[in-house]
């Protein structure tokens, strides 16, 4: 019987990132994975690829989850730590059922105790070796900091990386920080005047090279190098043989107007690379960006997600968490087959993968008799096509019922245990139910509003809402029934062309109250009141 291998790469940060090279290690970790397949006899199959994302930072790898979630039997990757970054990830890797198998002859194998027992024993040497490795580079950037030699991956704006000036660039430096010292420019008008005289941020590859906005020209003017020292791990070192383009009391005094401008409270916690609730998943209606986390001043002070694009929308943060929480909290508790779920789902979803693993054991056992039997290559290729096929349906279902037993989880929860639970198990939720969700602006000055937000559903979305929005028009009286929810793809159509409805009733019981209402009611006001025993109006 043929073994199917997958492939996984990963390299911690790619430096040729932004080139025409970039991704080449990982090409290189891939070809060098793809001729040990060979050389065993394999048949290659997924590959999976994380390019740029470091051991120690606890970064996601999209990859690698995307690994676990289809648990392929046998994966080979160039060595152990580009697969495994810790005990964690092994006992990860043991879980899904992988057998890692590694280019330099080394093996994540769990079909023994002793066996299992060496993996990890070997993954907590290898991620004692990153923590070196990572110590040993902070030692060795102190010793570049202290012999006064430039840091820096791009040559600072301005400057060469010795220090030398660029002519037009440092003049204009010189002159912007004298009127932002003596109050007569903003960082705003720094920013509209260099862009004008067509500079640009320094470039280097693929990065930089753009154009200034006030935040960057406020940022570039907080860097202790302006004045010939360098800031490392919290201590200023001084620049050896570096030309400075400012002098001391000009940069004190644009920190200290910078420090003036703030509002709110010091110390802020939290950045835009901070991961919150919505980070990413809410997106600018203007520009169609994800949203990132932030805030004015330090801990009290109001939270926002605001559009990376300067004059975009900006919103306050816990509010709008709110809102979105109970739409999709909403969903589930009154989506009855979410109950009956919860056990068919886990059910389904364990047959999914031993048909998965059934089909894929007879398959490449057919394969290798074929083969040995010389079947016709045609005949070979023709139940190819019909075995990935099969297998392209299992993975579409293993997906959506991944994606459903996720919702399960949280199904009855109220607000104060959804805030309870872990981040990324929410995070999971909301991708899951919703495709997108966009903000628009709501206004200087106004009160938050639902309005500004507008959802889109992924396919599990939909089922939810639809079965939300029976359940709760079956509970309504015809005065009560409000609009279907907007779909992402059109604006959605009113349950009532002309309604010429009085004020909520006094008296609902009185025998004329029905006869001074006239209805005109639309195609899918004729779908959804249809009279019933129950429901005889």
């Amino acid at each position: 019987m043929t073994t199917t291998a997958a492939i996984y790469a990963r390299i911690s940060r790619d430096k040729k990132q932004g080139t025409e090279d970039e991704g080449a290690s990982v090409s290189s970790q891939i070809k060098a994975c793809k001729e040990f397949i060979t050389a065993k006899g394999w048949t290659l199959g997924e590959i999976y690829q994380d390019n740029s994302i470091s051991a120690t930072n606890g970064a996601e790898r999209p990859d690698f989850e995307r690994l676990l979630l289809d648990a392929p039997a046998v994966v080979v990757a160039y060595k152990q730590d580009r697969l495994s970054r810790d005990v964690l990830d092994t006992l990860r890797i043991k879980g899904a059922g992988i057998t890692g198998y590694m280019c330099d002859g080394g093996k994540l194998d769990f079909a023994t105790s002793d066996a299992g027992m060496i993996s990890i024993i070997r993954s907590a040497i290898d991620a004692a070796e990153g923590e070196k490795k990572s110590e040993r580079q902070k030692l060795a950037n102190q010793r570049i900091a202290e012999t006064g030699k430039y840091r820096g991956s791009i040559r600072p704006f301005g400057q060469e990386r010795d220090g030398s000036w660029v002519k037009a660039e440092a003049q204009a430096v010189v002159e912007a920080a004298e009127k932002l010292a003596s109050g007569e420019w903003s960082f705003f008008k720094v920013s509209e005047l260099w862009n004008l005289q067509g500079l640009k941020t320094p470039q280097t590859g693929k990065q930089g090279g753009k154009a200034w906005t006030s935040g960057t020209v406020r940022n570039y003017f907080t860097r202790p190098r302006l004045y010939g020292m360098q800031d490392y791990q919290g201590t200023l070192y001084v620049l050896k043989d570096w030309k400075p383009l400012l002098t001391k009391d000009q940069f004190d005094a644009i920190q200290l107007r910078i420090e003036s401008k703030r509002t709110g409270k010091r110390d802020s916690t939290i950045t835009r690379h901070d991961v919150r609730l919505l980070t990413n998943i809410i997106q600018c209606v203007v520009c169609d960006r994800g949203m990132n986390a932030g805030q004015r001043g330090g801990t009290g002070s109001p939270r926002t997600y605001r559009c990376p694009t300067t004059k975009h929308v900006t919103i306050t943060a816990e509010p709008l968490e709110d809102a979105v929480s109970i739409r999709a909290l909403d969903l589930l508790s009154q989506h009855n087959e979410v109950r009956a779920q919860q056990e068919g789902t886990a059910r389904r979803l364990a047959e999914a993968q031993g048909e998965k693993l059934r089909i894929s054991m007879e398959h490449d056992e057919w394969l290798s008799e074929a083969i040995e039997a010389g079947l016709r290559p045609s005949l070979i290729a023709d139940k190819e096509a019909k075995h990935a096929e099969k297998i392209s349906g299992l993975d579409a279902e293993l997906f959506n019922l991944n994606q459903d037993k996720t919702v399960s989880i949280f199904e009855g929860f109220e607000l104060s245990g959804w805030k309870a639970a872990p981040i990324e198990l929410r995070r999971d939720l909301l991708a899951s139910v919703f495709a997108e969700i966009k903000i628009s602006r709501g206004g200087q000055g106004k009160r938050f509003s639902e309005d500004v937000i507008d959802y889109a559903y992924t396919p599990l979305g939909e089922k939810l809402r639809d079965a939300h929005v029976a359940t709760l028009l079956e509970s309504l009286h015809p005065w009560e029934l409000p609009e279907l929810p907007s779909r992402a793809s059109s604006t959605p159509e009113p349950l009532w062309e002309k309604p010429k409805l009085p004020k909520k009733p006094k008296n609902l019981t009185g025998p004329t109250f029905t006869d001074d209402i006239e209805f005109e009611i639309s195609e899918v006001g004729k779908q959804l009141w249809e009279p019933s025993a129950q429901n005889p109006g």
